[in-house]
């Protein structure tokens, strides 16, 4: 299945996907050895074939039961009315793989062995149960691959979602890839984590409605990294509105989140919550790191109930048109988690908040009693580039910052198309704080020197 953009942007949100994913997946997908066997499965095949070319498979639940290290299923076109589970393992040289000619579908893959590659598939519009999902992930399923595929029209149900033997990150499964899949109107969780180090990368999700959260994160170490996510909490095929995070977490489980990274992500004219992060007295829930995204048309703000969430490089513009701030700090007697360890630096917030010509709004709340809290070389404007409140009042009405920079125009190569590229003059050019934790802007190019405010570099 070919990779399709929703978003009616410039086209330089397709070369973000192209760059995070073409080298990725060379290095990590489908390297074979050379006596794996092919298997093949076709709606004119019989299961008492013997999965050959010539004589193919009638389902795909006869190919798992059959599969070897190193094997390959070929999945020819058709509807293939079966819910396929997976146990049989590959191993590092020789995965398993269950690859979907164009117009594959089936109800859905239970993937339970490790080293299985899910490649190409069409799931949606099946009667997956309540809280079921169209590809579930078990504890063991260490390094499965779900790529290239569609998942879609899911009313109540996941897209992906991984399983737990318990509370711990090394009782899920291990690094996964989820890469170059469109999923779109899924009314529950589109990607639900539990284990350890997975990661989500190029990936196209839309339309989602009620709670449809992008990516739920539980468990460490987790990568989300050049997605695309926009017309969350609009599209519906229930007609209904609802109201989906772009990520979320929470301690009602009692479940470990913690050392996640939100990287690189383009994030779009949605009615939805950037995030929703909150430790609820678990104290593994802890440390998140947002860096390098751009957020555009954001309805509602990004709630930080936790200690050790981090903001740099990001872009918010037009965003929280529902709230005054855009990125919410917990205060120290926050019920369901407090803010310490936590800051934002180098970052964009132009014309946000729900009163933009307001000066008072449109940045970070700062708490009073987060004394740890670090807040620097940020850029904030309202309408027309307007400066922001920067006079002794309520601490968090007033942007105070010594190497901040409050109003003027950013000198974007050109906002309207959404290319948010610096100018060569740009008053944030070079304006940024110098990191440590890592050296590269949206587009993964290196920042040499000294650092610009904001996701992108200087356009060359």
């Amino acid at each position: 299945m070919s990779f399709r953009l929703i978003t009616r942007e410039a086209s330089w949100s397709a070369a973000v996907l192209c760059r995070f994913c073409s080298a990725l997946l060379l290095l990590f997908i489908l390297v074979f050895a050379a006596d794996a066997s092919d298997l093949y499965v076709s709606l004119s095949g019989a299961d008492q074939n013997m999965g050959s070319q010539e004589s193919p498979f009638r389902t795909m639940q006869k190919a798992a039961d059959v599969v070897k290290p190193g094997d390959i299923v070929h999945v020819a076109g058709g509807y293939y009315e079966e819910n396929v589970r997976v146990t049989a393992s590959g191993n590092p040289n020789e995965p398993i793989v269950f690859k979907g000619s164009t117009g594959a579908r089936n109800k859905g893959f239970v993937i339970q062995g490790s080293h299985v590659t899910i490649d190409g598939f069409d799931i949606g519009f099946g009667p997956v149960a309540k809280h079921d999902a169209a590809i579930r992930v078990l504890p063991l399923a260490h390094y499965a691959s779900i790529i290239n595929s569609h998942i879609h029209h899911l009313t109540n149900s996941y897209g992906i979602d991984m399983e737990s033997h318990g509370k711990l990150p090394e009782e899920g499964p291990a690094n996964c890839i989820i890469s170059n899949n469109f999923f779109e109107y899924i009314g529950h969780i589109n990607v639900n984590l539990f284990g350890s180090n997975n990661l989500v990368i190029g990936n196209a999700f839309a339309n989602s409605f009620n709670e449809g959260d992008a990516v739920r994160a539980w468990g460490a170490g987790h990568h989300i990294v050049g997605n695309i996510i926009t017309n969350m909490g609009l599209g519906s095929v229930t007609e209904t509105r609802g109201h989906p995070d772009l990520i979320q977490t929470f301690g009602d489980w009692g479940v470990a989140a913690y050392n996640i990274v939100f990287e690189r992500n383009y994030c779009a004219d949605s009615l939805s919550q950037i995030c929703q992060l909150e430790q609820k007295g678990v104290p593994d829930i802890r440390d998140w790191t947002f860096r390098n995204n751009i957020f555009v048309r954001m309805s509602y703000a990004a709630n930080c109930d936790l200690p050790g969430v981090w903001w740099y490089n990001n872009l918010f513009y037009q965003c929280t048109t529902n709230t005054g701030s855009v990125i919410l700090f917990a205060a120290p007697n926050n019920k369901k988690g407090p803010a310490w360890r936590s800051g934002a630096k180098n970052n964009i917030f132009l014309e946000c908040g729900s009163r933009v010509d307001n000066p008072q709004f449109g940045w970070y709340d700062a708490p009073t009693g987060l004394t740890d809290l670090q807040c620097d070389y940020n850029y904030v404007a309202g309408r027309r580039f307007s400066r922001k409140q920067s006079v002794r009042g309520r601490s968090s009405w007033v942007f105070l910052e010594p190497h901040g920079i409050n109003g003027g125009d950013p000198g974007f190569m050109s906002a309207t198309a959404r290319d948010f590229h610096l100018k060569p003059n740009s008053i944030l050019a070079g304006k940024g704080h110098v990191l440590e934790t890592f050296n590269n802007d949206f587009f993964g190019d290196a920042r040499l020197g000294k650092w610009s405010i904001g996701p992108c570099e200087v356009a060359h």
